[in-house]
C-alpha cells in the first residue's frame, strides 16, 4: 500500500496514478484509480496505513487448542469414515 500512496501522491490525482504504477510496476496487478483516493483518505483517518486499525465487521472467534483438537478428530474420524465406506463394494 506504501507503494500506491507514494504513487498516488507524485502522479495527482487516480486516472494518472494507475497509469504511472502500472509504468513503474508492471509485474504486479493495477488497482482501480478509486483505490488511490481510498487509501489515501483511509491514512488521514486513523494516521496508519494497517487496515486492522479500523474494526471491520463481526469480531474474530478466539482460538482455543481445545476447540482445534476437537475439530481435527472430528475431520480425521469422518477421512476415516469416509475411506471405509468407499472400500465396501456396494450391492446390486
Amino acid at each position: 500500500m506504501t507503494d500506491m500512496l507514494l504513487v498516488y501522491g507524485k502522479a495527482g490525482s487516480g486516472r494518472s496514478a494507475v497509469w504511472l504504477y502500472q509504468e513503474q510496476f508492471r509485474n504486479r496487478r493495477v488497482p482501480h484509480h478509486t483505490t488511490f483516493a481510498k487509501i489515501e483518505r483511509g491514512l488521514r483517518e486513523r494516521d496508519s496505513l494497517d487496515r486492522r486499525a479500523e474494526v471491520q465487521g463481526r469480531p474474530r472467534s478466539v482460538r482455543i487448542p481445545e476447540n482445534e483438537e476437537d475439530v481435527l478428530r472430528c475431520i480425521e474420524n469422518n477421512l476415516t469414515a469416509t475411506r471405509h465406506r468407499s472400500t465396501i463394494a456396494p450391492k446390486s
